[in-house]
């Protein structure tokens, strides 16, 4: 089980706001985008952005999980499709703007996409 940080946040009305529209609770939200710097973390080298610098502050979060939670099935093919675009876009020749542009385009898409099967539980 991952080691579970209580933390007090002041959370922005707008947030919170954009939270209820997407019938996301905000702890969740807020999951999300650390899970999202971490696979980030994990898929670049590091470097001078602020992704990179994030993922450099969640490294120790990488060594010290537990065990990985059950796989949703429900999710499977859709995470498996994008994972090899996320791949297939890092061994692409291009600039590292350009690939940072289609990178953030394409998370967006697998979000929304996710949202639409409303795998998170609640």
């Amino acid at each position: 089980m991952a080691n579970e940080v209580k933390l007090r946040l002041e959370i922005p009305a707008a947030f919170q706001q954009a939270c209820e529209a997407l019938h996301t609770d905000p702890q969740q939200a807020l999951q999300i985008l650390v899970n999202h710097l971490v696979f980030y973390a994990q898929l670049v080298s590091p470097g001078d952005d602020p992704e990179s610098q994030a993922g450099i502050l969640l490294r120790e979060y990488l060594d010290t999980r537990g065990p990985m939670p059950a796989p949703n099935y429900k999710t499977r093919e859709l995470n498996v499709k994008y994972t090899q675009e996320v791949l297939a876009l890092l061994r692409a020749d291009m600039n590292g703007h350009r690939r940072k542009k289609l990178y953030l385009r394409l998370v967006d898409q697998w979000h929304r996409e996710l949202q639409d099967k409303k795998p998170l539980n609640k």
